[in-house]
């Protein structure tokens, strides 16, 4: 055989299976994807460095993996191609546009993360020891950011400047600064209870300790919308224990009426908001105890420029740069979209149009449907995603972005250490 015809080694590979290396590698991952979100009481930057970092480390693993092992990631079913189906449906979106280079930048963004929400898990779980560094710094940090939180905001505020740039020391400011911390506790409760008991003896305090004191940071910023998102993570995980047991007759006249009921209460919502155009002498119809002034006239205004293009939307995350939405409004000051609709729904039926939000919608009943069936074959950690689950979308009703890159980050390092829970006990882990 001449020269030309040997197979060139692959440097990469061959520099991988070095044990040192990789034990390393896959450890420092582990580590960083326990630690980044419970992290996020420093600042949104956190989620912003090292997520990508997890990212490109989990790209040097993929680029480095066996074809058995990249299998792993596809495995195709109706669930993954609905996933193919729903970028693709977006990308009409982002060519129609009214600023097409930043709505590709968020779907680029969008497909990286539910890439890396389906690597990690395999990586995660490729050495035992690894994925419970993950577990275990997820335990530790949150106790710690929770501890600091509720101390910034009831005891003593100034220890909050010692992590984190505050103009003024006091619990107000430390309160405004930690309302988007206290947007993430709900979403780290099933996930932490679940990891915590998986340990047993003193992480089962741990786990304990850090949710109560996560919940006291969300009373503390009087964050409504995270309220919304504990009833959520309880509601999603006993409507799912409800259901396990019974027949699939009693579950078609369980689900029936609740889905009956949501899809009242959206419309009662949807035909209650402030007609367009607003000029501040229309009173409110929903009760402002329950849905604010302001937001109720955000989602009237998102409303009523999404019946004028529904079909393919505005452009992925375009809704403040809509015409009129830097407006102020009448007496109450504010603009019409302060940086984003504040309502996951309505953002994706504005930017994306009406096939967006089918196609977001079909993805999600399906990944529901998987992590219940999941849950239902008596894998702990679905349970804990689908109150993930819960609570990230229920709060989001009302919440952030669905397009900000660090609440979405929250949502898929969160269920992908869940799905790796999942997936270590598949593999007898």
């Amino acid at each position: 055989m001449s020269q030309e015809a040997l197979p060139r080694p692959n440097i990469l590979r061959a520099i991988w299976v070095s044990q040192t290396v990789r034990f390393w590698f896959l450890h420092l991952l582990a580590l960083l994807a326990g630690v980044v979100i419970p992290l996020l009481f420093i600042g949104r930057g956190a989620a912003s460095i090292l997520v990508p970092l997890i990212g490109a480390m989990a790209a040097v693993v993929l680029l480095s993996s066996k074809p058995e092992q990249r299998a792993e990631i596809w495995r195709g079913g109706t669930l993954s191609w609905a996933i193919v189906a729903m970028l693709s449906i977006m990308l009409p979106s982002v060519i129609v546009s009214i600023k097409p280079g930043f709505s590709l930048a968020i779907w680029l963004q969008l497909a990286g993360l539910l890439l890396l929400t389906a690597c990690l898990p395999v990586f995660l779980t490729e050495r035992r020891d690894a994925f419970d560094w993950t577990l275990r710094a997820l335990l530790v940090m949150s106790l710690i950011g929770a501890a600091i939180a509720v101390i910034s905001i009831f005891i003593w505020p100034p220890l909050l400047g010692l992590v984190r740039p505050v103009d003024t020391p006091s619990a107000y400011h430390s309160a405004l600064r930690l309302k988007s911390y206290g947007a993430v506790m709900p979403c780290l409760a099933p996930v932490l209870l679940w990891a915590g008991f998986r340990f047993g003896r003193a992480w089962r305090a741990v786990a304990i300790a850090a949710v109560v004191l996560g919940g006291l940071v969300v009373y503390g910023v009087d964050n409504r919308a995270a309220l919304g998102g504990y009833a959520g993570a309880a509601g999603f995980v006993l409507i799912a224990l409800l259901l396990r047991h019974v027949s699939l007759v009693l579950r078609f006249v369980i689900l029936m009426p609740l889905l009956a009921a949501v899809g009242a209460v959206g419309i009662w919502v949807v035909t209650h908001l402030p007609a367009m155009p607003y000029d501040g002498s229309q009173p409110m119809r929903i009760p402002t105890w329950l849905i604010d002034s302001h937001r109720q006239v955000i989602w009237g205004f998102v409303l009523d420029r999404a019946l004028e293009r529904p079909w393919l939307g505005w452009g992925l995350s375009t809704a403040n740069f809509m015409p009129g939405a830097d407006d102020p409004v009448p007496i109450i000051g504010q603009t019409f979209v302060p940086l984003h609709p504040h309502n996951w729904v309505l953002q994706i039926f504005c930017e994306a149009g009406i096939f967006g939000l089918v196609s977001v919608a079909g993805v999600v009943l399906l990944f529901l449907r998987w992590l219940y069936r999941s849950a239902a074959s008596g894998h702990a950690a679905s349970w804990a995603a689908l109150g993930l689950s819960g609570a990230f979308f229920v709060s989001s009703l009302a919440n952030f972005a669905i397009w900000q890159g660090w609440w979405q980050s929250v949502f898929a390092i969160l269920m992908a250490v869940a799905l790796a829970g999942t997936r270590a006990v598949l593999r007898g882990r």
